[in-house]
């Protein structure tokens, strides 16, 4: 129950609060002596006679501190909700007001609460009162917990109305004499804090909070922030939340903020690549063949989430690449740097969610549904929407798991359909590793292994992709990696990491192509069609390649820094396009 700093306006005067302890805080009005603090009791006054005390103790107006307990705003303006998280919420928070940071595991298909508003008359004094169902919180915990009909509750609830009628007595309604307005929605959601990078994907869906929200639909994104009630099941003594209202998350993507030190740095460490960005990525992992893998990381990790391509037409930049090989040959130990490493080999970096395969199946990459409560589960990808998702042991998943995948990689939503509905977004960058059917030196071309592979028996699952990398265990001479010397990491995982929130960052309009670029990509992706389009084994199809190309080189522009002044527009050159198209030519040259 912290509070780094809570204001609330009272006239010409500030009240601040200060943390005392878990349940005394000081208040202090602004100008007054340190002496001059009042200590008060619970932070939260949950009526008019503990308003009324402190008013007394003030020295105010009831009136004017009716918001106790505000979170002060970056832009200074009151907030009447208190910021928290799920994991603290306590029963020393039943029936105050919240906002949540969360991240939605699980929803039910939204139905039909009761009306959304009542307009009705008194028939002593003829006044015309109308009444918002979504802001009454008892009417709602009697309406959601006790199944109350609503013609039941309304008497009890129009007592409060103000002005009382004539001769200060309540006003007299009759039930007959009222006027219904729209509907309220009402959905049940399971949420959790939002995801810590220091955990991993199966730790993070423990324990999910339940909430019930009203008057509002949910949103297709999964991070969101949740305003409401805190409130008690009078069934069951579950704490739960009432939420009225829900918007996505504003994430520390979506906030990023350049500083002078961040564009000292950039300059310094990714300009023109200066420095071996590939040593970043497990420097225990040596050889040639294995520095493509870690490059084509590199790539991912420097892959804008929406990019133009040459005509200016929004396509997706999050690259998607599998690595398929021999066991035992580093594709786990490689994709896995990027989600915290591996107990003997762990890393500084967690850029995402790790899925093994093996044990996931559909449930941890796209959806289940909770058949008795009739609750969809999400998976990594819609959890993991804008972010970066890690799939070890692809080839282990079922084949109804593969189909659903298809579709949300083409459309980057997932779609489910069924007698329970819903739609998430998944808009995710992608590392899959998968072993082949045989051991790679059994296959005449490399290439062969991925179409020989039950994921890939469809040729549209192979074009969801941008690249495959090939692992084969005569890639790495063994006294190479006896012998090997490691490549030390230049730049420190803080800058890097940074580096990779600024490229994330980036959004369409920030991403330029000078003209001789947009001609390089024509000409090249030309070439490649012509020199390695293979109609039984689609790993480059004509109608993709120039997407294919405009990723790669997008992702090159941003690891090589390639901006204007300002450092927010990425500026996408001639020797990025070079770059971008060198590489892939030597990867598919290595395919076949």
């Amino acid at each position: 129950m912290s509070v780094k700093k809570s204001v609330f306006k009272t006239g010409d005067s500030m009240l601040h609060f200060r943390k005392l302890d878990s349940e005394n805080l000081k208040l202090k009005i602004t100008g007054k002596n340190e002496k001059d603090w009042i200590s008060v009791s619970n932070r939260f006054w949950k009526s008019d006679e503990d308003i009324d005390r402190l008013a007394n103790q003030v020295e105010l107006p009831a009136k004017e501190i009716k918001k106790i307990g505000c979170e002060i705003e970056d832009n200074g303006g009151i907030s009447e909700y208190y910021s928290t998280s799920l994991q603290k919420i306590t029963a020393d928070l039943v029936s105050c007001k919240v906002v949540i940071h969360t991240q939605i595991v699980g929803e039910q298909a939204h139905k039909v609460l009761s009306p959304k508003s009542i307009e009705i008359n008194c028939i002593n004094c003829s006044k015309k009162f109308k009444i918002d169902i979504s802001e009454k919180i008892d009417l709602l915990k009697d309406i959601i917990f006790k199944g109350s009909k609503l013609e039941k509750l309304l008497p009890q609830a129009l007592k409060s109305i103000h002005p009382p009628c004539v001769d200060g007595k309540d006003h007299i309604f009759s039930t007959d004499n009222t006027e219904e307005s729209g509907y309220i929605d009402y959905s049940l959601l399971y949420v959790i804090d939002v995801l810590k990078p220091t955990e991993r994907f199966d730790e993070r869906i423990a324990k999910p909070r339940l909430i019930h929200l009203v008057n509002k639909t949910i949103p297709r994104a999964k991070k969101v922030v949740i305003y409401g009630w805190v409130v008690v099941n009078p069934k069951t003594r579950d704490i739960c939340i009432i939420a009225n209202n829900i918007e996505p998350e504003e994430t520390e993507i979506t906030n990023f903020s350049l500083t002078d030190e961040d564009k000292k740095n950039f300059s310094k460490y990714f300009v023109d690549e200066k420095y071996a960005l590939a040593d970043q990525i497990n420097p225990n992992i040596v050889g040639e063949k294995r520095k493509v893998a870690k490059e084509a990381v590199v790539d991912v990790l420097h892959s804008p989430l929406t990019i133009p391509d040459v005509n200016g037409k929004h396509i997706r930049g999050g690259l998607r690449v599998v690595f398929i090989g021999d066991t035992g040959e580093a594709k786990s130990s490689i994709a896995r740097y990027l989600v915290g490493g591996e107990p003997a080999d762990p890393s500084p970096y967690v850029f995402g969610n790790l899925v093994i395969g093996e044990t996931s199946k559909r449930t941890g990459i796209l959806y289940t549904i909770d058949v008795d409560k009739k609750i969809i589960i999400w998976g990594a990808l819609p959890l993991s929407d804008t972010g970066l998702v890690i799939i070890d042991g692809m080839q282990q998943l079922h084949n109804e798991d593969i189909g659903q995948m298809r579709e949300s990689l083409s459309s980057q939503i997932i779609k489910v359909d069924k007698y329970v509905k819903g739609q998430a977004l998944a808009r995710t960058r992608i590392i899959a590793t998968m072993n082949p059917n045989k051991i790679m030196g059994m296959y005449t071309y490399p290439v062969q292994a991925i179409s020989d592979n039950r994921i890939f028996f469809k040729t549209p699952d192979v074009r969801r992709w941008d690249l495959f990398i090939t692992f084969n265990k005569e890639d790495v001479d063994g006294k190479e990696v006896i012998y090997r010397k490691t490549g030390e990491p230049q730049i420190s995982s803080q800058v890097f990491e940074q580096h990779v929130n600024w490229a994330w960052s980036r959004k369409v309009e920030q991403i330029q192509y000078a003209e001789e670029s947009k001609e390089k990509i024509r000409e090249f992706s030309l070439k490649i069609v012509e020199k390695y389009e293979v109609g039984d084994i689609p790993v480059v199809v004509g109608k993709q390649i120039s997407d294919i190309l405009c990723r790669f080189s997008v992702a090159r522009a941003c690891r090589a820094h390639s901006t204007d002044m300002t450092h927010e527009n990425v500026i996408v050159k001639e020797e990025h396009v070079v770059s971008a198209y060198k590489f892939l030519t030597g990867v598919y040259d290595s395919l076949s």
